[in-house]
């Protein structure tokens, strides 16, 4: 394959991830990236839909080193919420507060580069591992991507043929959903952002390796605002504190 082809369609991959990761490029904002975020204050946010309520009122605190887990039921407003928080959308109601490096700003496009998001679903391009991996401007080194692979359960990757360079298909195509979930997961940590946003982690795994990943992650985001929104109660219960979105 010649390189403007290779090219344009690795393009294309990217766009869908970043857009799938609430990352796009932002042409009329500035971003304002954050050496340590200590909160997100929710404060009786409500959003709409149309003519449908999804979510009203809605108050609580995400706090550094206190992780939190989103429940509710399907519909009920925690992909919006997710949304919010990555200002993708804007509240109807109520303001989104984040406290960092000693002061405190409304929540914007602007803050989005302090958000590490792993969404549910599809989260691979089209590439290597390697590639899936090193997606921000700065070089990763090797022994970083080891730590991020052993971190999110993903040392499988190493017992591969090629490792790093195997090839995966758009979507993940050629790896299990779970594998696929696990490198997304590496991928965040490497991102070395300020605020770990998880969307249903361990949906694709089972309960042994759920459970590790979760210990994992707790281990490793004990010094980030760490948010997972999930049905995954024994998760839930590793969590310092649950907000339940009715």
């Amino acid at each position: 394959m010649g390189f403007v082809p290779l090219f344009v369609r690795f393009r294309a991959s990217l766009d869908r991830l970043q857009d799938i990761l609430g990352t796009e490029a932002e042409t009329d904002v500035q971003p304002e990236r954050f050496l340590r975020v200590e909160k997100i204050v929710l404060r009786h946010i409500s959003f709409r839909y149309e003519d449908k309520d999804v979510l009203n009122g809605l108050e609580g605190e995400l706090l550094r080193g206190r992780p939190t887990a989103i429940l509710g039921g399907s519909g009920k407003g925690k992909t919006t919420l997710i949304r919010l928080l990555l200002s993708l959308l804007s509240p109807n109601h109520g303001t989104i507060e984040l406290h960092a490096d000693g002061k405190t700003v409304c929540l914007g496009r602007e803050h989005r580069v302090n958000f590490a998001y792993v969404p549910q679903g599809d989260k691979l391009f089209s590439g290597t591992i390697r590639e899936n991996l090193q997606i921000t401007a700065a070089p990763i080194t090797d022994d970083r991507i080891r730590w991020a692979l052993e971190t999110a359960c993903a040392s499988f990757v190493f017992d591969l043929p090629e490792g790093l360079d195997t090839p995966v298909g758009e979507s993940g195509y050629g790896l299990s959903e779970g594998q696929a979930q696990r490198i997304a997961v590496a991928r965040a940590l490497l991102m070395d952002c300020s605020v770990w946003l998880f969307d249903e982690v361990t949906s694709a795994l089972d309960p042994a390796t759920a459970a590790r990943l979760t210990q994992n992650l707790l281990e490793a985001g004990k010094n980030k605002v760490l948010v997972f929104v999930t049905h995954d109660l024994a998760l839930a219960e590793s969590c310092s504190q649950t907000i339940y979105i009715r």
